[in-house]
């Protein structure tokens, strides 16, 4: 009994951030839970709807978003981008592209039909919405069967290490060098959406680390409360041995940290998962 009220409660708090958030909307939108339900084209209980906002339950993909667009009237493709990333969703490619597109499931596509129709969307260009493509890590030795154009992956350093100002540097420590302020914007669109366990409007900061400036990197929540850490380029379970990956996990102490997911940066600015711990 205890194992199973650990795993509800690790459930509950797993989720928990981003059920706020629905909630939030719906009380913006000074509606109940009843009529977020009843707009919903399946058939879904307020009382499965409040474990939803309560974290209890994490919704499958299409009926979160039967929630979003259809309960809730969101129109912001970005919101609902965000929040099916949070839930470990992929984006809503039946917004980004025709939805006659393979790329779009034949479910999607008739959402979308009824969306584009009774709610106004519009159709975003293919190009704006590119970059947030979340394609599987497909590990290559050769670089050369990557064509024209195409995005290539990428070992990234942090540039401090090598007494350069805060940012990463691309391949080696004199390779391609990415400021911080151009990398703080990079990280807060491309990679953080991704980590299902951080709140939506998380940031990064660099912080000191035992007298050396900016030296570490942590994740704070959007009231500024640090929740995680972000290392580029080494691995904190091998002491910290060199292999270009990102991670985030939680610093627990100077010589303890637990690592929750694993990314290799791409050349056009994008992060895939390697791996997950959580």
């Amino acid at each position: 009994m205890e194992k199973t009220g650990a795993s509800r409660m690790e459930k509950v708090r797993r989720f928990y951030d981003q059920g706020q958030v629905i909630k939030w909307i719906r009380n913006m939108q000074n509606r109940t839970k009843e009529a977020v339900c009843s707009g919903m084209k399946v058939k879904y209980s307020a009382r499965e709807y409040s474990r939803v906002e309560s974290g209890e339950v994490c919704p499958p993909r299409m009926m979160l978003l039967s929630i979003l667009i259809e309960g809730l009237l969101i129109t912001d493709k970005s919101i609902i981008d965000r929040l099916l990333l949070s839930y470990g969703h992929n984006i809503y490619t039946g917004l980004n592209l025709d939805f006659r597109s393979h790329e779009a499931t034949t479910a999607e596509a008739a959402v979308f039909h009824r969306l584009s129709t009774h709610v106004g969307f519009t159709i975003p260009s293919p190009a704006k919405v590119h970059n947030m493509a979340m394609k599987p890590f497909q590990p290559s030795t050769d670089t050369n069967t990557y064509g024209e154009g195409e995005a290539k992956p990428q070992k990234t350093r942090w540039a401090k290490t090598d007494t350069r100002p805060a940012g990463i540097t691309i391949d080696s420590n004199d390779g391609l060098f990415i400021p911080w302020a151009e990398l703080k914007i990079e990280v807060e669109n491309m990679l953080l959406p991704q980590v299902r366990t951080l709140p939506i409007g998380s940031q990064v900061t660099v912080a000191d680390f035992h007298g050396r400036k900016d030296w570490t990197v942590q994740v704070l929540d959007p009231d500024g409360k640090r929740i995680g850490d972000l290392w580029f380029g080494g691995d904190p379970y091998s002491n910290w041995a060199y292999d270009g990956f990102v991670r985030v996990g939680f610093a627990i102490s100077d010589t303890e940290h637990e690592v929750w997911q694993v990314f290799r940066r791409y050349s056009d600015g994008t992060y895939r998962r390697v791996h997950s711990y959580i």
